[in-house]
Order: C-alpha cells, then structure tokens, then sequence
C-alpha cells in the first residue's frame, strides 16, 4: 500500500481527560485535536459523560481505522464477489477525506 500524505494531524492520536476529569478530549502528543461535547449534567441523557467518552475513543480511533480500511479495500479489490465490501469501505474512506466547502453551504445549520 503507497503511503499517502494526510491533511489531518500526524502522529498517535488518544483520549485525555478535561478539567473536570471526562475523558473527553482527543490529543496528538499534547496538541487538541478535538473535544467531545458533554452536556456538563449526569441525568443520563446523551451526550452525557459515557457518549462523550465513548465519542472521544471513536475519534481518537479514527487515523487506525482508516488506515485498516484502506488495507481491506487494497487487499480485497482484485478479488471478485466482494464489490460489495471495497464499495462499503470506499465510501467510508471518502467520507474521512477533507470536503472543500462551498460558500453556500457554509450555513448557520452546518454549525449546530
């Protein structure tokens, strides 16, 4: 598999915790790459402490998983029977891949 250049931070991604010790945050090294929302009560409702910690591993998860599906598409696409599965994973890596924005679609909607 060629090795592509990313637009996303290089390097391990994990989760830290935030000042009120949620394990929330999503580092590279000891750079924020993102934050996962916590509504800030422990009534149960999302995005409560679990989905906010459990969002923050699935983001923190997301260079490795993406790397992994790049592999099952490279290894499976010259087998045949399994469009099926390189069509499903190809949509996924698309997804992950930086969307240029046009002005018009930058709304307030695209911000909530």
């Amino acid at each position: 598999m060629a090795e592509r250049e990313r637009a996303w931070t290089p390097g391990a991604w994990s989760v830290a915790t935030n000042a009120n010790d949620i394990p929330c945050i999503v580092q590279c090294a000891e750079h924020r790459i993102a934050s996962a929302y916590f509504n800030g009560r422990d009534d149960g409702l999302p995005p409560n402490r679990e989905t906010a910690a459990a969002n923050a591993a699935l983001i923190a998860a997301a260079p490795d998983l993406y790397e992994a599906l790049e592999y099952v598409v490279d290894q499976t696409a010259p087998l045949h029977g399994l469009a099926h599965v390189t069509g499903a994973a190809r949509a996924a890596i698309a997804k992950a891949e930086p969307q240029t924005l046009s002005p018009q679609a930058n709304t307030e909607k695209d911000h909530v």
